[in-house]
């Protein structure tokens, strides 16, 4: 809901990223609620994977695809892109070693339920590597862009706190993950409530200058 006020409210010169980030949050609540609803209306878990799970993976690429759709507005920066990849392959090894592996050296797991775990890992790196480039490259950088980074960000840590809690056994209702999940929707609805989001999708407002993270 409030990201959809803040694309009426201040109606941003390109729509696109924040129709993708709208679009991605509605995915998101259609998985939660069945994914929250199931077990106690069954007194069964929820099937693994399902089609819930195909709405996560959906709301992920989307998020990827808002945040290279506003990265397209604000200009090329080569230099900002190869830093982006460069940190990418780093963290990538790390999520192989401790999020991907041990999954698929699990003894005992169906295959359809280790391509579904190793997914979710797969997909953080695909925010990972968008996220990257938008903080890389050059642009401006108002409240509203700090809001979404920070939105990604405890999602991402959030997923791999879910992901530990998931190999040790130790997830479950009031987990951590739960309240960095809803504070990374209210981050989203902050960077589209923001009247400062205008900014991020502005035409001519790529900054010449050098990012402050290179």
């Amino acid at each position: 809901v409030g990201i959809a006020v803040g694309i009426a409210r201040n109606r941003p010169p390109i729509r696109r990223p924040w129709l993708l980030l709208l679009a991605a949050w509605s995915l998101y609540q259609l998985a939660n609620v069945p994914w929250a609803l199931f077990p106690r209306a069954t007194g069964r878990p929820l099937p693994y994977p399902s089609a819930v799970d195909w709405l996560y993976w959906a709301a992920y690429a989307v998020i990827a695809a808002a945040l290279f759709s506003l990265i397209r507005t604000r200009g090329r920066d080569r230099g900002g892109v190869i830093d982006a990849l460069v940190v990418t392959a780093g963290l990538s090894i790390l999520v192989y070693a401790f999020l991907i592996h041990p999954y698929i050296q699990q003894e005992g797991l169906p295959v359809a339920a280790r391509m579904a775990s190793t997914a979710y890992p797969l997909l953080d790196l695909l925010l990972v590597g968008s996220l990257a480039i938008l903080a890389f490259t050059r642009g401006p950088r108002p409240p509203s862009f700090w809001l979404l980074c920070s939105a990604v960000v405890i999602q991402l840590l959030c997923d791999v706190g879910y992901a530990f809690g998931l190999l040790d056994g130790t997830f479950g209702p009031g987990s951590p993950s739960h309240l960095g999940w809803i504070v990374s929707y209210g981050a989203y609805a902050a960077a589209a409530l923001h009247p400062s989001m205008r900014r991020l999708t502005a035409a001519g407002q790529a900054d010449p200058g050098i990012s402050p993270l290179r």
